[in-house]
């Protein structure tokens, strides 16, 4: 099963002394000069997604409040989440409906929620509760296509064109060759 864990990034407050680094400018009126009086300063309240530390900074946290708890699920949870996404198993349809419960009532006592679960059990997928279930058949986890039905994971390709090299391209790429030659033969 893989479930997503609901506006995780907005459940991380900052503290008031690190607000400061998180600083940005607004502009008042687009159609006047960028000075001091049309700027309007914001600072960030909630950790930003998107920032480079954002992701180890939430995966912290949800490792600090499920460490702190003693439920059975735990242990789990904590190997079994990437950023907001959380993979679970279970070798039976109750087992993996008794593991999404867990969860969900362990992230729910931090103020957090599962939602857009699937499995590949259609059994598991009707006993989900349908505000929390994933609206297809077929979802992004972890930057690829997975089909619940079939069970096969989709890799997207991107074709890269082929371009004509100039000299400077190529002479930047044999710039190692270059190096190795002249240094076994400075020997």
């Amino acid at each position: 099963m893989v479930a997503d864990i609901q506006k995780a990034f907005l459940q991380i407050r900052l503290p008031k002394e690190h607000r400061d680094v998180t600083r940005f400018l607004w502009v008042k009126n687009p159609f006047l000069p960028c000075t001091g009086d049309n700027l309007k300063y914001f600072r960030f309240c909630r950790v930003p997604f998107g920032m480079n530390a954002s992701p180890a900074i939430l995966k912290r946290s949800i490792l600090k409040h499920i460490e702190q708890s003693q439920s059975d699920i735990a242990s789990e949870l904590s190997n079994s989440h990437y950023v907001d996404n959380v993979l679970l198993g279970g070798s039976t349809a109750d087992e993996l409906l008794k593991k999404y419960s867990e969860s969900k009532r362990l992230l729910s006592s931090i103020g957090t929620n599962l939602r857009d679960c699937l499995s590949n059990s259609a059994t598991v997928n009707k006993n989900i509760a349908e505000s929390d279930r994933a609206a297809s058949t077929e979802i992004k986890v972890l930057g690829m296509q997975w089909n619940a039905i079939g069970d096969t994971i989709t890799l997207g390709c991107i074709e890269k064109q082929a371009n004509k090299t100039s000299k400077k391209q190529f002479s930047a790429s044999s710039v190692d060759i270059v190096t190795i030659i002249l240094a076994y033969y400075h020997r």
